[in-house]
């Protein structure tokens, strides 16, 4: 297999090394890309790179989402979070942290102590999954693309679920920019602002961003003595300099550094249920319970929670043209990320039950290991087109190292033992790929508009992984059946490899319609379950087989005319067959005192299949932007430790009707351009995890936003922006974790209540 991987990627340089032509610069994507909804751009016209080179959204044979940054704004998307109410089939549940963020697509996620099944990016570059789109990330983006689906073919990291890419403003031969200020109730504070500078102009461009942002929380802690007053506040940068060096037409370099932090009180919880027969602590339990019925919604008594999320990071990309139709890009990308959380996760005042202590010293490992890394990327990849550009051809090698930065433990109480638990991961990932698309009209004219891609990817993964144990107060160890610390470490290593595959064929029934099908196989890699003792009751799931997914999709893209109405319509309806899916399991740990893990297991077998839908629909200057998918997610066959069969029952975060509507208009008024928009976005109920049990379920509710935006205010620079989200102030269950049996209780946090306020733009021209 190898050998044939080899011969097609040699093939491909070998047809380039052979093509003749002059050299130019390749175009940058320039212009501010609208949404989907094409807001003063036509839908057909919005350019993408969901296949790593430009193209026309409607000419791209995949589902695929793109936001500009007109539209982020307007609907207030700060976070992934918000990016929900526009792409279908699409959940970003946020684990016990309001601000994290784990994406679902289609059914496939993020997995605790285990990879990611979509991936971001940042300008091309991978983005660590415990940075991937925090809090002071998202800004002065060019647009944000999310890819449904198995990219395991040409984009960096291997997934199963799809991609998301996060795409900043490059610097431009213009002298200006903007700042902007505003404020909002519950204290909203925020500042923002860009500028860009031709330092020789068409040679050497300059671009600096920024943004910072401060909310008071929205929810009380009325625990005396409490550390914090106020939980679910807001508190983060963002600053990113971009240098665009154009030395010869033939070469060009960008270098991205950029460093944000998220860093505000914590996330409030509130106790929801009470297991009559919990494992421990039942009258203070009980009590909690009690004094939460009566504090309501917007109270809470929490013991200390802190979070921060830190990230810094150097992309560079150097492209070289070596014809009008051949390039090399290489991208080169250092990101070192730190993260620590502690939640008060039963949302009582009880101590002893479990308390996260906050360590200034470490990071926190709560969350895979991964919780203070460092990444180094680096990607060569060749793009040539051939033969009057009939055929398209992309090969190219990846390679990942990952390692930890420093030291990282966690501190916590569990059942009133304290320990430290010192945890961390490392490991590299290498692929080679190649993809092409071949016009079958270079054969014959009747065939122009039919075409073949073809895309194949090997990738080498190897981890290294340790946890080190022990209670406080004994030394005693805990990540090992015996011994005392300092002799409680264990060590991981193993190492994974597998061919993925991209099989499609579309046709352009005119320039604007296009019908396609396709099948992908996607993979992600194995891992370790390194909280289960290696000599205890669950050593048989110390380690986790990958996970694969082969999917068939087909669809329809489609931008047309009735009269003066433009429509766009994109529709996609697929299946995939899951293997080895990954999913983590929290039980119970018999013993005095009793104790709980993580687990992640392997379901044998699952079947996704949907619709997605999206429809635009614009005259003059209304435009009505609607999505839908209906999604079937279970499992063919999932037996669960302890003999537990769950075959049949629906993965997590899976719901199956999802749906958006937003509407925008645009007039002018004399004193000004002014675009009203209004949103509203439903979601379905969606199970929290896998073993039945109380409180496993939330969701199944809708939210409304609205903005109003004048622009070039009576002439002058100067741009006015009115916002408002959840205007119907309604409080639904954001994230429920039913730790019924392992704890004994059920909690969740709420969604945020309505919020308003205003921003203030002078555009420097």
């Amino acid at each position: 297999m190898m050998r044939a991987y080899w011969m097609i990627a040699c093939s491909a340089i070998a047809m380039a090394a052979a093509s003749p032509g002059t050299a130019q610069t390749a175009d940058a994507t320039a212009q501010e890309t609208a949404s989907a909804a094409g807001h003063g751009v036509g839908a057909s016209d919005i350019v993408v790179t969901a296949r790593r080179r430009e193209e026309r959204l409607n000419d791209v044979p995949v589902a695929v989402t793109a936001l500009g940054n007109d539209t982020l704004k307007a609907a207030q998307v700060a976070t992934p979070k918000e990016l929900s109410q526009f792409v279908p089939s699409l959940n970003v549940n946020t684990g016990n942290v309001r601000e994290g963020n784990r994406y679902t697509l289609r059914g496939q996620g993020a997995t605790l102590a285990a990879g990611e099944a979509v991936v971001t990016y940042l300008a091309e570059a991978p983005v660590p999954y415990l940075s991937a789109g925090a809090a002071g990330m998202i800004f002065d983006l060019e647009n944000v693309q999310v890819l449904n689906g198995p990219q395991g073919t040409l984009f960096g990291r291997n997934t199963t679920g799809g991609a998301v890419l996060f795409t900043p403003r490059a610097p431009n031969d213009v002298n200006g920019g903007y700042i902007e200020g505003g404020y909002g109730n519950y204290n909203n504070r925020e500042f923002s602002g860009a500028f860009n500078v031709a330092i020789v102009p068409d040679k050497v461009m300059l671009r600096v961003a920024g943004t910072w942002r401060q909310r008071d929380g929205f929810t009380h802690n009325v625990l005396a003595g409490a550390r914090q007053d106020r939980l679910d506040d807001l508190n983060y940068y963002g600053l990113r300099a971009t240098l665009l060096v154009k030395p010869a037409d033939w070469l060009e370099n960008s270098t991205i550094v950029q460093r944000s932090q998220s860093n505000p009180n914590g996330t409030a919880f509130f106790i929801e249920q009470v297991n009559p027969t919990p494992p421990a602590f039942k009258a203070a339990l009980d009590a909690a319970f009690a004094r939460q019925q009566q504090l309501g919604r917007r109270e809470v008594e929490n013991n200390p929670t802190f979070y921060l999320q830190r990230t810094t990071a150097a992309i560079n990309t150097t492209t070289l043209s070596l014809s009008d139709d051949m390039r090399l890009k290489n991208i080169f990308s250092y990101f070192v990320s730190r993260s620590k959380n502690g939640f008060d996760i039963d949302g009582s005042a009880i101590t002893g039950l479990f308390d996260e202590i906050d360590w200034p010293a470490a990071a926190n490992t709560s969350a895979n290991g991964l919780s203070n890394e460092k990444y180094l990327t680096e990607e060569l990849q060749f793009s040539g087109e051939f033969f009057d550009r009939m055929l398209t051809v992309q090969a190219g090698g990846f390679y990942l190292d990952y390692k930890p930065n420093g030291y990282s433990a966690r501190q916590y109480v569990l059942f009133g033992g304290r320990r430290i638990q010192g945890q961390g991961e490392a490991g590299t990932s290498k692929a080679l790929y190649a993809q092409s698309t071949l016009n079958l009209g270079a054969f014959t004219p009747a065939l122009d508009g039919l075409r073949l891609t073809a895309g194949y990817r090997y990738t080498w993964d190897r981890k290294q992984a340790f946890i080190d144990t022990y209670n406080t107060a004994t030394n005693a160890c805990i990540s090992r059946p015996t011994g005392v610390n300092p002799n409680c470490r264990v060590d991981y290593a193993d190492s994974w490899s597998k061919g993925t595959y991209t099989l499609g064929i579309d046709y352009k029934v005119t320039p604007d319609i296009m019908v396609y099908a396709t099948t992908r196989h996607g993979y992600k890699s194995g891992g370790f379950n390194t909280n289960a003792d290696p000599e205890g009751p669950f050593a048989a799931f110390i380690a986790f087989n990958p996970e694969t997914i082969t999917d068939y999709e087909v669809g329809l893209k489609a931008a047309y005319r009735a009269g003066n109405v433009r429509l766009n319509t994109t529709l996609a309806a697929y299946t995939a067959n899951y293997s080895d899916i990954q999913r983590t399991q929290t039980i119970a740990v018999p013993g005095t005192p009793p104790s709980v893990t993580n687990l992640v297991t392997n379901a044998a077998a699952g079947k996704i299949s949907g619709v997605e839908l999206q429809q635009v629909v614009s005259i003059g200057g209304f435009t009505l932007d609607g999505n839908v998918s209906y999604m079937d997610a279970h499992y063919k066959k999932f037996i669960l430790p302890g003999n537990i069969d769950i075959s049949g029952q629906e993965l997590p975060y899976s719901p199956k009707w999802k749906w958006g509507l937003n509407a925008s208009y645009q007039m002018d008024t004399g004193a000004g351009d002014l675009t009203v928009r209004a949103g509203y976005s439903w979601s379905g109920t969606v199970r929290f995890n896998d073993p039945a049990q109380p409180g496993n379920f939330f969701g199944g509710y809708g939210l409304m936003n609205a903005s109003a935006t004048l622009t070039r205010v009576a002439g002058s620079p100067l741009d006015i922006d009115l916002y408002m989200t959840n205007v119907l102030n309604k409080t639904y269950v954001q994230q429920r974790t039913p730790y019924y049996y392992a704890f004994g209780f059920v909690s969740a946090f709420y969604t945020e209540p309505r919020m308003y306020g205003f921003r203030l733009r002078y555009n420097f021209d």
